[in-house]
């Protein structure tokens, strides 16, 4: 018999469905759009965003995101692994990095949290793309896709 532990590995570790990286792409697109808009401005609303504010301006954040969104839905319509790869490896540590400046800028906010998940979330992306590479490749050569 499986144990929990044995189940949740080889569900983990199943290839990626390219939809649930499409939905983490759209969101940090938009997510970078909205941040990086010069008609408002967001870190000047809350204390939580000071950590930010200090590490880089707005539009450095947002267009940071909007090429790591952009990234990660070109691999998923080219499915380019390199592009797959590249997105949540970037999106993984700009996550992070936005997260530790969340709990600096406020440490009992659930912003710093959310962002810790996008970033797991990104990793675990990235992780399972990697143990899954030989499969990936070879559905690219299924569908005809040349190598970049």
């Amino acid at each position: 018999m499986e144990s929990f532990l044995d189940g949740l590995k080889r569900a983990l570790f199943r290839p990626i469905n390219k939809a649930a990286i499409s939905i983490m792409g759209a969101f940090t697109l938009l997510w970078g759009i909205w941040v990086a808009n010069p008609l408002w401005a967001v870190f000047s609303t809350a204390p939580l965003f000071n950590a930010m504010s200090v590490l880089a301006p707005e539009w450095v954040w947002g267009t940071v995101a909007i090429i790591v969104g952009i990234t990660m839905l070109w691999g998923v319509i080219r499915m380019s692994y390199r592009s797959l790869m590249s997105g949540a490896l970037v999106g993984f540590y700009f996550w992070i990095a936005g997260s530790i400046c969340f709990f600096l800028g406020d440490w009992q906010n659930t912003g710093g949290i959310t962002l810790l998940m996008i970033a797991l979330y990104c990793g675990y992306i990235a992780l399972n793309l990697r143990v899954n590479k030989v499969e990936f490749e070879e559905s690219e050569a299924q569908f005809g896709i040349e190598k970049e």
